[in-house]
């Protein structure tokens, strides 16, 4: 099978590959008697089954001047040229990644994980709500956040992240970890301006179940001085449900969260 008989259908929107480069060199060199090309632009199009104006650009880029024995210049297309040209475009086409687009913005997001303990979702809707007041740059979603993190470009690694590493340990250490942390955040270990309810900012939570065991449920935050109150409609009980819903109160107050809810 000769380069010129090559009928496998080509997949439409992809980019040229060197062996239809060679082909194109191929067509484009053949002349009649009267050294007139006999394939023109369009006809190579319809045999490499590309659009025209693909091939017009692509003998453009591929364009080498050679100068004959008589001292002629003559103007031919070269594949290896062209593909070199592809590959070197190729290469400077990769975008900066946005977090150094904007050395502020990166500054944010590494002091609000390592600092705040954010997570990518609430920087991500914190900025959509308050980003102009920062003048950044740029916007920027939780999954980019993420993908800088594993690809290193910020300064914030996996293990820094709050529920996106479990740390594998053995039954014993886990079990003693959990008794631990359980009587850390004990409601009997609360400070006694909390019991007496002298100090605003400090809540109860928790979540109000319907009779059908899987159905949406609300979870109620009360705070113990004022009773004022708070009630979110969640998808179901579990930690992540909880945590997705105060990651969406922490982006709603702001700055103002930690002051609000100095605990729960």
């Amino acid at each position: 099978m000769c380069q010129i008989d090559y009928n496998t259908e080509r997949v439409k929107n992809k980019h040229l590959t060197y062996e239809e480069r060679i082909k194109i060199e191929t067509l484009y060199k053949i002349k009649d008697e009267n050294n007139r090309r006999i394939y023109s632009i369009s006809e190579i199009a319809r045999i490499i089954n590309v659009n025209k104006s693909t091939i017009s650009r692509e003998i453009k880029r591929g364009e080498k001047t050679l100068t004959t024995k008589g001292g002629y210049a003559k103007t031919i297309y070269s594949a290896e040229k062209a593909n070199g040209e592809y590959k070197y475009n190729r290469a400077q086409s990769h975008n900066t990644p946005l977090v150094y687009k904007d050395g502020n913005l990166k500054k944010f997001i590494e002091e609000k994980i390592l600092k705040e303990n954010w997570s990518p979702e609430a920087i991500a809707g914190y900025l959509k709500n308050y980003g102009n007041k920062y003048n950044f740059n740029t916007n920027i979603c939780a999954k980019t956040i993420y993908n800088n993190i594993h690809n290193n470009n910020l300064k914030v690694k996996p293990i820094d992240m709050r529920r996106m590493v479990k740390i594998k340990q053995n039954k014993k250490e886990k079990n003693h970890e959990q008794k631990e942390s359980k009587k850390e955040k004990s409601i009997h270990l609360r400070g006694e301006n909390i019991n007496n309810r002298t100090e605003f900012g400090h809540w109860e939570m928790d979540c109000v179940c319907g009779k059908r065991e899987k159905c949406e449920v609300l979870l109620t935050l009360t705070e113990r001085k004022t009773r004022y109150e708070l009630i979110f409609k969640i998808p179901n009980k579990t930690s992540i449900s909880v945590v997705e819903s105060i990651d969406k109160i922490k982006v709603q107050f702001g700055e103002l969260f930690s002051i609000i809810f100095k605990s729960i």
